[in-house]
């Protein structure tokens, strides 16, 4: 049988398929981290309105028969994606623009290269890294919080405007408009794009706060940076998404884990037999770009589904399973949910699982057909 296709079935055949692969998510010699291609390129994200133009405008209607005019009756976001591959001679032309430190954390910082960013990003270079930014987000937090959202920062939450980053590579970028603003923008006309109009469901806002490219910029991996909230958009540490079994009658335990700097976590016990053999894993590590993909997937279709009243609340459990179980980094925390047979609400786990196997297809070691 095709490896995804158990993946659609009863969530009991996934954990198997699971356990079967288990042998394989060691990889040789002990290499815990991935080679990454060093292609560099500048990664857009924008968002757009997939809704039918021809919808008219929304109306509501009051208690008194007053009827008031909205907006767009069918209003659709999407986030678009356009890369710009840049050649030897572009890198070398884009390493030398000007990053300007932003005012508004009161603080003078020199102005820097995007060259000297990358440069600081160096294992031996920490104390060089966290120099360019301020000591804490005190300053910034003071202000009121209309003035602090009229800010041209990814920080402020009334950030609209969209996302640029350059990519050296899959793990070493810069974005624009966090601590730094450039002339990146202008540059962008000279070079040739490819784009995804549909790339991903749902609005910008959400897509800053549940994007890892986005906000592992917003702090730069220190804790200072954080802000005074105990509730961050996206966590330093941690786990951001998981899935996984303890204790399964005869098809062994399993975890599959992403977490929030992009390292997976793979552990299983008690592999079941199987005459087909498991495949190679192919990383450790998962993208910042399909972590994104992920959460955003949840949010606007697991999340949303499950506000109907029909589906607000589960059944009560049978005790006697052992139910698969996912975990996913939503509003501002990490949730748990378990798959129990008797839930009205297991159909649309189902369907989320497989939506994430096919997305981690290759990291989880499931053949493709």
């Amino acid at each position: 049988m095709n490896a995804i296709n158990l993946m659609i079935s009863k969530s009991y055949i996934i954990v198997a398929l699971f356990a079967i692969n288990c042998a394989a998510q060691t990889p040789k010699n002990n290499q815990t981290e991935m080679k990454v291609p060093n292609e560099a390129r500048i990664e857009v994200y924008t968002e757009i309105d997939a809704g039918r133009p021809d919808a008219g405008g929304d109306t509501f209607t009051f208690s008194d028969g007053t009827v008031y005019y909205g907006g767009k009756a069918d209003y659709k976001p999407f986030i678009k994606k356009c890369i710009y591959k840049l050649g030897e001679a572009a890198l070398s032309e884009l390493l030398k623009e000007n990053l300007r430190f932003q005012t508004f954390f009161k603080e003078n910082k020199p102005d820097i290269t995007l060259g000297d960013y990358f440069n600081s990003l160096a294992i031996d270079k920490t104390e060089a890294h966290r120099a360019l930014f301020p000591k804490n987000l005190y300053a910034f937090s003071s202000y009121p919080e209309e003035e602090r959202n009229s800010y041209n920062t990814l920080l402020s939450d009334g950030y609209y405007q969209g996302i640029i980053a350059v990519f050296l590579n899959d793990s070493t970028w810069y974005v624009d408009n966090a601590f730094y603003n450039s002339s990146i923008p202008l540059k962008l006309g000279n070079l040739e794009a490819e784009c995804n109009e549909h790339y991903i469901e749902g609005n910008l806002k959400d897509f800053i706060k549940l994007s890892p490219i986005v906000q592992r910029k917003t702090n730069e991996g220190i804790a200072d940076l954080m802000g005074n909230s105990k509730l961050p958009n996206y966590p330093l540490t941690g786990i951001v998404a998981a899935m996984g079994r303890h204790d399964g009658r005869g098809q062994g335990t399993w975890s599959f884990e992403i977490m929030a700097d992009g390292k997976i976590n793979y552990q299983h016990e008690n592999r079941i037999q199987s005459s087909e053999p498991a495949p190679l894993v192919k990383s450790t590590y998962a993208s910042p770009q399909k972590i994104a993909e992920l959460l955003m997937l949840y949010k606007n279709n697991v999340a949303k589904s499950l506000e109907s009243p029909d589906l607000s609340c589960p059944s009560l459990p049978n005790h006697d399973e052992d139910p698969m179980y996912i975990k996913i980094w939503n509003n501002e925390m990490l949730v748990t949910h378990y798959l129990y047979e008797n839930d009205s609400r297991t159909p649309v786990w189902r369907s989320f699982v497989k939506e994430f196997s096919a997305l981690f297809a290759d990291e989880m070691g499931i053949k493709k057909e």
